[in-house]
């Protein structure tokens, strides 16, 4: 239903403000980017007040979508670009204070209308694009009409929506109405979906971010944890990997995943979900999940040393070991263990009936990150020479 404004409850002269924003800004924005812009302001409002509740909706007779917050207001000095109420607020995605005046420039480019029922202060803040006697230039402009209201809180109205620009806002925002709800595991750090049709998908605070080809699972996470670049479309990479290890490690903690889904993660292919464990090891979560590796590790391969490259393989054969390969992310968490195995395994070696060439290897293989590459390749040749 679409807000009524009538003369008659003008109470005052009206305000115009230029913004010095040109209708090129943001140039490659769409309409889901700019409604993605509002509901998160939305979001954010209710986070950091729970009783100042989020909606949106949409009337297909009149093609009308409505945002609003039951108790925001909008001050003037939110017209200017870089101010925000949530700058520093780890618990919030917005932090760059343009949101909605970028939303209302990409809206009004793309001929929608776009009106602010800014109802605790009885105005109404309608922007468009105007010719600047100033600039000399067409720039976005915000005209505030009086208009006195018993209505409360925030109504942000949009009109000229189609139905299929309403319904693609299901891909921006998982909090839609009647959403599909998908499969996930919670985690302190933010949900893990599980589902295949939403591999790779990131999310904040339930607002769409960036599809990356390279994780595992889809995530939504909490807004303290992941810092979300300016152009809202791409995340941290090394908060992202960083993050998403923390959560696996809980996850498996939790008993959500096993460590037979991590192994055939890593089995599937190299993926940002599980290349950060091998940091976490010094956590205790992180410590829990590597020697639950190594405790299946060694349930299906007795008496072996894991490695994750032909180098380790070749040297544990020459010492008389039993290598097994293991995937790259796996030997990573495993190294610790892997390093003390061959040291072990070279002690006993030393003490076995080896010719002298063989214990020279033995040497030569313990010892090599000791020394040069040109001295371990001199080293080598004189090996070499050994009959």
């Amino acid at each position: 239903m679409k807000y009524i404004y009538r003369k008659g409850n003008n109470m005052g002269q009206n305000k115009k403000i230029e913004l010095t924003i040109t209708p090129n800004y943001v140039s490659d924005w769409n309409f889901q980017d700019a409604i993605r812009e509002l509901i998160q302001n939305g979001t954010d409002q209710q986070t950091l007040d729970s009783e100042n509740v989020f909606g949106i909706s949409y009337d297909e007779q009149e093609n009308i979508l409505q945002l609003s917050n039951s108790g925001s207001t909008l001050e003037i000095n939110t017209l200017l670009l870089g101010c925000s109420t949530k700058s520093n607020n780890a618990d919030t995605v917005g932090q760059f204070g343009e949101g909605y005046k970028i939303a209302a420039l990409v809206l009004n480019r793309l001929g929608k209308t776009f009106s602010v029922y800014n109802n605790s202060k009885d105005e109404i803040w309608i922007s468009k694009f105007e010719h600047s006697e100033v600039f000399d230039e067409k720039v976005l402009t915000f005209e505030i009409i009086p208009n006195q209201t018993s209505n409360s809180g925030l109504v942000i109205e949009i009109e000229n929506v189609t139905l299929d620009e309403y319904n693609s806002l299901y891909d921006v925002w998982t909090g839609m109405p009647d959403a599909e709800n998908h499969k996930t595991i919670e985690t302190s750090y933010g949900h893990i979906f599980t589902e295949k049709d939403m591999r790779g998908k990131i999310f904040v605070n339930g607002l769409a971010v960036e599809k990356e080809k390279n994780l595992y699972f889809g995530y939504d996470f909490k807004p303290q944890y992941i810092t979300v670049e300016r152009d809202r479309k791409s995340c941290s990479t090394w908060d992202m990997r960083s993050t998403t290890s923390k959560m696996i490690c809980e996850a498996i903690d939790n008993n959500d995943l096993n460590i037979k889904d991590l192994m055939k993660i890593a089995s599937d292919g190299s993926f940002y979900d599980i290349c950060n464990i091998q940091y976490q090891t010094y956590t205790e979560k992180g410590r829990k999940v590597k020697d639950m590796i190594v405790s299946d590790f060694d349930e299906n391969n007795r008496s072996a040393i894991p490695v994750g490259n032909q180098s380790d393989y070749d040297k544990v054969k020459r010492l008389g070991g039993k290598p097994v390969f293991v995937p790259h992310e796996i030997a990573q968490i495993v190294s610790e263990t892997t390093e003390e195995r061959i040291k072990e395994l070279t002690e006993e070696s030393r003490n076995g009936s080896f010719s002298v060439k063989e214990k020279l290897q033995q040497w030569r293989d313990f010892y090599e990150n000791d020394f040069s590459s040109e001295a371990i390749e001199q080293f080598d040749k004189i090996i070499e020479e050994l009959e």
